[in-house]
C-alpha cells in the first residue's frame, strides 16, 4: 500500500483522498476525521471530536470552524455585535479585588492585535466584563511583553 503523494494524487491505504477537508466518521471512537500530510510528507488520518457532542446547526460556519474544529479563519462575525456591547456599557463598575476574577486574552487571527479582559460575577447570573489592556503591532505581538503585562494584572 502506498501512503505518500503519488502522480495520481494523495493516497491513504490505497485510497485516493482529499486533504484538509474534515468528514464525519460514524461508528468510530471519534466523531470526525481529516486527512493531512505529516512533516515527512506522508498522508495520515487525524481523528477528533466527542461522538456524543452536538453541534448547533444554526451556528455560522466560521463559529463551527473556530470553536469546534479549531481551524483558524480570516475573519469571524461576532456573536454579540459592537452595538449590543455598547448598550451594556456601565462605566461606573469597578473590579472588586476581594472577588473571584476571570481573565481572558483575545487575539486577532493575524496575531497583530490583542486584548486582556477581566470578568467578575455581580448578583445572580449577571457578570461584569472590563477591558484591562490592549496590544497592537504592525508585524506580530511580542508574547513575552504580553506575558509580563498579564502577570502585573494578576498581582493586582
Amino acid at each position: 500500500m502506498k501512503t505518500s503523494l503519488s502522480k495520481k494524487g494523495n493516497v491513504y491505504q490505497g485510497k485516493k483522498v482529499t486533504l484538509n477537508k474534515p468528514f464525519y466518521t460514524p461508528g468510530e471512537r471519534k466523531k470526525s476525521a481529516v486527512y493531512v500530510k505529516n512533516p515527512s510528507g506522508k498522508v495520515v488520518i487525524v481523528r477528533f471530536g466527542d461522538p456524543n457532542m452536538r453541534i448547533k446547526k444554526s451556528n455560522p460556519e466560521d463559529i463551527v470552524r473556530t470553536e469546534v474544529l479549531c481551524i483558524q479563519v480570516d475573519t469571524i462575525n461576532p456573536v454579540v455585535n459592537a452595538t449590543l456591547w455598547e448598550q451594556c456599557r456601565n462605566s461606573g463598575l469597578r473590579l472588586d479585588p476581594s472577588k473571584d476574577t476571570w481573565l481572558a486574552i483575545d487575539l486577532s487571527p493575524d496575531r497583530r492585535a490583542g486584548a486582556l479582559v477581566a470578568a467578575q460575577r455581580l448578583e445572580g447570573d449577571q457578570f461584569q466584563v472590563q477591558l484591562l489592556q490592549t496590544w497592537s503591532n504592525t508585524i506580530a505581538l511580542d508574547v513575552k511583553a504580553m506575558a509580563n503585562d498579564v502577570a502585573d494584572w494578576v498581582r493586582k
